[in-house]
């Protein structure tokens, strides 16, 4: 393991030391997944007396590759472009459901900061934000303290990625295989590069939903706190309420499941009530029905039945695995949920490497063959990327989409056919 997390280490530095050159970083990101598969594999049967001592060195290896990739950002995506416009139209008053910001009306908002113009470096200006209510109010938050300058954005917002690690850690101390088990999916290539050299969303959130998936809440002030993370979790990228009969099925009492579903429908309706306004999904519809990247059955599909009827039979599709693999796994919850998870995304038209940060905060819960084998495999959207910053044209290789999709779905296979990845024995992980 000591010769892994240096290798992580030492390609994190290959990855901030080139990041002007995407095709450099892309090469880093395929020889980070070979330590970190052997970090996996040890954190998973590590005896339990070195545990203490490999959480130690673990969680060095992670401040010590965040303060690596802090250096650089924006490298595989402009997704912060919209994140920092966003708080700035909200700081001033603005809801930025209402205007995109290509339009007239925030003109006055345009500035230059760092190498970035806003709003002209926005992907896709011209459409309204996709990014849900407490998104929001972290750009907000953020941009009110930091600016839109990228590098000082990006300073508040690792900061609070990197308060959620300490706090999910502190209340996992007493389980040192827990510990081990999360620092070892922080060290994944998906986390660190998509989460501290680029930043997302989808880490934030899956960041989030770790601190209150992973400890175990006992009082009744505990498990408020833990109720009102799970409701901002699912108002910061909507995916997790997929987890909601997870969630409460934590607690034996019909009682305390109605109280907290209900904590968490008003809680979310609280954030959302701020920005209620018409149209307010029209971004994401946009996305929904036109987006498309990443996905190897949307490349074979849509060419033959067009981009709507393919979109229609994928949809079916997820939905029909989904039902299955409910009905197959009804009595074990947290693995038919993660069945669910990797159904939609297998099945999705659109799947960047971020997306995987959930499933694989998951995975500390209920291992999964799927979420494995594809942050292994998807380092070819690296390359895939790198070719579009160098000619400007998204163009998805079938050799690449293959290398990237062949081990995921025999994994998917597995997991759906043969039932958990069981950890080892000796294990603090339970599945429930």
């Amino acid at each position: 393991m000591c010769f892994a997390l240096v290798g992580i280490c030492g390609f994190a530095a290959t990855g901030t030391l080139f990041s002007n050159n995407t095709m450099h970083v892309a090469l880093a990101w395929t020889m980070m997944t070979v330590p970190w598969l052997t970090i996996l594999a040890d954190a998973r049967q590590l005896h339990s007396l070195l545990l203490v001592h490999a959480r130690r060195m673990m969680l060095w290896t992670f401040f010590c590759c965040a303060t690596l990739l802090f250096v650089n950002t924006d490298v595989f995506s402009d997704d912060a472009h919209r994140y920092r416009w966003d708080g700035l139209v909200s700081q001033h008053g603005i809801n930025p459901y209402m205007y995109a910001p290509s339009d007239t009306i925030l003109i006055e908002l345009g500035h230059i900061a760092g190498n970035v113009i806003y709003p002209t470096d926005i992907n896709n200006n011209t459409l309204r934000t996709i990014y849900p209510p407490a998104s929001q109010f972290v750009f907000q938050a953020i941009t009110s303290i930091f600016g839109t300058h990228p590098t000082a954005f990006k300073l508040g917002w690792v900061l609070l990625c990197i308060a959620l690690v300490v706090a999910t850690l502190a209340l996992t101390w007493d389980k040192p295989q827990t510990g081990v088990q999360y620092l070892a999916i922080l060290l994944s290539p998906i986390m660190l590069l998509h989460g501290f050299l680029d930043i997302h969303v989808d880490v934030l959130m899956a960041l989030l939903i770790g601190a209150v998936l992973l400890p175990i809440f006992t009082t009744r002030s505990q498990r408020f706190v833990q109720t009102v993370g799970f409701a901002i979790a699912i108002a910061l990228k909507y995916l997790p309420i997929l987890f909601i009969p997870m969630f409460l099925h934590r607690n034996a009492s019909n009682k305390t499941r109605i109280l907290q579903g209900g904590m968490i429908l008003g809680i979310v309706s609280l954030l959302f009530l701020p920005f209620l306004t018409p149209g307010m999904f029209d971004g994401l519809g946009v996305f929904a029905a036109k987006w498309q990247g990443n996905s190897l059955l949307a490349y074979l599909w849509e060419p033959f039945m067009g981009p709507a009827n393919g979109r229609l039979v994928l949809l079916a599709s997820s939905v029909v695995m989904s039902f299955y693999c409910i009905t197959r796994y009804r009595d074990n919850i947290a693995y038919a949920t993660s069945l669910v998870l990797a159904s939609i995304y297998v099945f999705s038209p659109v799947v960047h490497p971020w997306y995987l940060a959930l499933p694989l905060i998951l995975w500390v819960v209920v291992p999964s063959r799927t979420i494995i084998a594809w942050t292994f495999s998807i380092f070819t959207y690296g390359y895939t990327y790198a070719l579009y910053k160098e000619h400007g044209v998204w163009e998805e290789g079938t050799g690449l989409l293959f290398i990237q999709y062949f081990a995921v779905y025999i994994a998917y296979w597995f997991d759906v056919t043969r039932g958990p990845w069981m950890p080892k024995p000796g294990s603090s992980i339970t599945v429930s």
